[in-house]
């Protein structure tokens, strides 16, 4: 954890805390860090209805729970003291000074649910000479897909150990199409590095001893971890679950499409009848609604899928989906594109295929990200009022607010891009970053 530390200059302040539970039917004020509620008509605690506390920027007061007056364009309602959202504006108290306001990064929950069916035994190219057209049983020289996975995800945990908060689930259960029953490798509930690095290893302890058989239960997965794993537990962080599979979901007892109606159906088994009539078929809607519910949950989704099952027939655009149902991946960024080899920028500015097709390529796709949350993603100690009096500096430098600046993603949360996100995210970059309410 980073974490920069301020002086704060203040004069005539009045608390006016109380006892009172800070909840809406006790609570008509707003509720501070702490806790508690407060009347919610102080410049540096304003608000209404038991939301958080903010404090008002420059040019305004906290009017009946509202930060009014200051640049406001609408002659001042500042938004994040009567529904928890960032205020459009507000103002500081006279003979309050410069506020320079306490803020930390914290690194990401990386939750990896892995793909342990039986095709991670087939070849990882099919035309490799060592191969000689084998599916099962190949000779030694041979590259599999779990050797191929295995190996990439130990350069990944050995350079990466300390970047996040790692966690493992596997999937399927069994040889068949059994939704996961337990955490391979509970996230860690700690930023310590050495705690860290302990658990990446232990990640990948846990992968190397798993075995390769049954089917692919995608949506099964996907909802075992959200509900099981504490992935989205906490604000102040990240939440990343990295999906990697070598084929197509199936396996869903609950699949309103069957081998009844073959074209509906699109089974991804070979030979979709009797006990496979249904689980042969592909899982798609229920993929897409469990990755939809993920991010409603602020868990962030990244699809790696490799192998020849996921570029073939309607493969390519059903992983397109999954990818940008999980996160839309933005290109180009700070001058280049973060969608990975062989995914070009749409019109829109997202990925194309927004999943790296290259199992190598995705890996170093999720180390990067989750460097870049570490570095460019800051916790405020306490929920502010941004507008128009909140300066931020990064190495003495004035950002500006928008895109390739800052972004405030909540009354605590702020987001640096581009360029800026960049140099903060380089290798052991020791670069001040403040933020101050101005007077």
């Amino acid at each position: 954890m980073r974490t920069t530390v301020f002086v704060l200059l203040l004069s005539g302040l009045s608390c006016g805390r109380t006892t009172l539970p800070c909840e809406p039917t006790t609570c008509s004020g707003c509720c501070d860090v702490l806790g508690n509620c407060q009347r919610g008509d102080d410049d540096l605690e304003c608000g209404v209805g038991a939301a958080a506390c903010v404090v008002c920027a420059k040019g305004a007061g906290c009017r009946t729970g509202r930060c009014v007056g200051g640049l406001n364009v609408d002659g001042g309602q500042a938004g994040g003291a009567a529904g928890g959202g960032v205020a459009a504006g507000g103002g500081s108290a006279g003979g309050v000074g410069p506020m320079s306001v306490s803020a930390s990064t914290f690194v990401p929950d990386v939750l990896f649910l892995v793909d342990r069916s039986g095709s991670m035994l087939q070849p990882l190219n099919p035309a490799d000479p060592m191969c000689r057209g084998c599916t099962t049983n190949c000779p030694a020289g041979c590259t599999l897909r779990s050797t191929a996975l295995l190996s990439t995800a130990d350069r990944f945990f050995s350079t990466n150990s300390t970047a996040g908060r790692y966690g493992l689930v596997l999937f399927p259960s069994n040889a068949s199409c059994g939704a996961p029953t337990q955490v391979a490798s509970p996230l860690p509930m700690s930023d310590d590095p050495s705690v860290l690095s302990m658990m990446a290893s232990a990640t990948m302890t846990q992968l190397r001893s798993a075995s390769f058989s049954g089917g692919t239960p995608t949506s099964q997965a996907l909802q075992f971890s959200l509900a099981n794993t504490g992935v989205a537990n906490e604000t102040k962080r990240d939440h990343f679950l990295v999906l990697v599979s070598d084929g197509l979901p199936n396996c869903n007892p609950m699949n309103a499409n069957s081998c009844m109606s073959p074209q509906d159906c699109q089974c991804t088994t070979g030979q979709c009848s009797g006990q496979n009539c249904t689980l042969g078929c592909l899982d798609r809607q229920a993929t897409l609604d469990a990755l939809l519910f993920a991010r409603s949950k602020d868990v962030r989704t990244l699809v790696i899928g490799f192998a020849n099952d996921v570029n073939q027939g309607g493969a390519p655009q059903l992983f397109d989906e999954l990818g940008r149902a999980g996160v839309p991946l933005a290109c180009p960024t700070a001058g280049r594109s973060e969608c990975g080899a062989g995914n070009p920028c749409r019109p829109d500015g997202t990925c194309t295929r927004a999943y790296s097709n290259e199992l190598g390529a995705g890996f170093e796709r999720v180390a990067e990200l989750i460097k870049r949350s570490k570095a460019c993603r800051w916790t405020l100690e306490r929920p502010v009022a941004y507008e128009p009096g909140f300066e931020v500096r990064v190495n003495g430098l004035i950002v500006p607010k928008g895109d390739t600046g800052w972004l405030a993603e909540g009354p605590g949360t702020v987001r640096f891009g581009g360029s800026v996100c960049e140099v903060l995210a380089q290798p052991n970059a020791q670069v001040p970053v403040t933020f101050t309410l101005l007077p």
